[in-house]
């Protein structure tokens, strides 16, 4: 899902199909502009993820992830609205939980 314009988006739900388009607004995101969303080299990039979980990324780059988390968790049935969604993905981000699982997530992988 990007903030850079509208996603069109494709829903089966109880064997029907159905198509809408989402805007970043929909949710309150601004919409961004795609250099603001530009990464660099992986350890800039990993730089970036980390600044992201660990909440002091504020812009554009952390909007693209709570709305890409908030489709996600939504479709786990966990809310009733994506704007549930994105508040647990921002309670995530916010109380330290989602760097927490990526810490977790490096040392298993390093094991």
């Amino acid at each position: 899902i990007t903030t850079t314009s509208s996603t069109e988006i494709i829903e089966i739900k109880n064997g029907q199909c159905h198509k809408s388009l989402f805007h970043p607004e929909h949710l309150k995101i601004p919409t961004a502009k795609k250099e603001d969303l530009k990464g660099g080299t992986p350890s800039e990039n990993a730089a970036i993820t980390k600044d992201i979980l660990l909440g002091k990324e504020k812009g554009s780059k952390r909007d693209i992830v709570l709305i890409n988390a908030a489709f996600t968790i939504s479709t786990t049935n966990k809310t009733s609205s994506l704007e549930e969604g994105l508040m647990l993905a921002k309670e995530s981000i916010d109380s330290g939980s989602a760097f927490k699982k990526l810490e977790e997530l490096v040392a298993l992988s390093n094991s």
